[in-house]
């Protein structure tokens, strides 16, 4: 074995316990699986200088050995330089998770300044190095949509935080303006389905069971500011739940035709974690609505009616 050949790399928590061949996939995506299979049996890829079978589990401290050329499609192009975060809007972070507040119109996924790139590169420092584990956003948050959205900074972190959603461990609460006067709680389960030609939601006798609680804060001149909490997570849910329900958002122009407003207002002002977790140490992280208003909010609403709107909300907040 000619080890100026081979590249090294050291095992830790995020990639223990792990297969070698999952590993491998993972930290060189575009390898063929069938490559990846040969490339361990042949000792092209070993484990502390050893062949391996591909199913060897892998423990903390252990050096993997790759062969060079295969690390050609982790090269860079070090002329796309990622933007930084706003360091502001990170509201928590620990060796688990992350949660930032994301500003209207940013992607989460896809673009090279994506959040998602964001986030990790910041994060690059912080993290240990891992072949199979990278930071990324644990549930949905649209580009329109401002407010809370948890990026995965460890293994664990992702494991338990999925964890917690699938099991009811975490709620998630919405502000958002909507048209008319209304007053009453409403408990909405549709049927959402999603036309990607149109970009755009339904409620169907068929598709995906979606479930919103909708709870009116705050009234004036046929607008309502309401709190909404989602049970579900599908695309534009609250959107398309809202106009479905005659209570489309003020200014969006997608779900509300008759809207003289060409901007809507939905924030993600509130996780609550009602189930006990050791990736937190806080029950409740909310973001005050007077800190995450925006022009809409100021042409509807006076200065003392938003202040009067926030604490509305934070009592509504505190009964969760």
């Amino acid at each position: 074995m000619n080890k100026d050949k081979y590249e090294y790399f050291t095992i830790a928590e995020n990639d223990s316990d792990k297969r070698i061949d999952s590993v491998i996939r993972r930290f060189l995506p575009l390898m063929p699986l069938k490559n990846i299979f040969k490339s361990i049996r042949s000792g092209d890829i070993r484990v502390n200088n050893l062949k391996v079978k591909q199913n060897h589990k892998l423990k903390i401290g252990d050096t993997i050995a790759i062969y060079k050329p295969y690390l050609q499609q982790k090269k860079t192009d070090t002329k796309n330089v990622v933007k930084e975060i706003d360091k502001d809007r990170v509201i928590y972070e620990n060796r688990d998770i992350l949660i930032y507040n994301k500003p209207r119109g940013v992607l989460v996924h896809g673009e090279k300044n994506s959040l998602d790139f964001q986030i990790r590169n910041y994060l690059k420092d912080k993290v240990e190095e891992s072949l199979s584990f990278s930071p990324g956003p644990l549930h949905r948050l649209d580009r329109n949509t401002q407010g809370l959205i948890a990026f995965s900074v460890s293994l664990n972190g992702a494991r338990e935080f999925t964890n917690l959603l699938k099991n009811g461990g975490i709620r998630k609460f919405y502000i958002a303006v909507v048209d008319g006067i209304h007053s009453k709680k409403e408990v909405w389960k549709d049927s959402i389905s999603r036309n990607e030609m149109e970009n755009k939601s339904y409620v169907t006798s068929e598709g995906k069971i979606s479930e919103t609680i909708f709870k009116p804060i705050f009234s004036k001149d046929n607008y309502t500011i309401a709190l909404l909490e989602i049970k579900t997570g599908r695309t534009h849910q609250i959107r398309v739940q809202c106009s479905a329900h005659n209570k489309p958002l003020t200014g969006d122009i997608k779900y509300n035709k008759n809207t003289k407003y060409k901007k809507y207002y939905l924030s993600a002002i509130s996780l609550s974690f009602v189930k006990k977790s050791d990736i937190i140490d806080i029950n409740n992280i909310s973001m005050p609505f007077s800190k995450i208003s925006d022009s809409l909010i100021s042409n509807l609403f006076t200065s003392l009616e938003i202040k009067n709107i926030d604490m509305l909300i934070q009592k509504e907040l505190e009964r969760v």
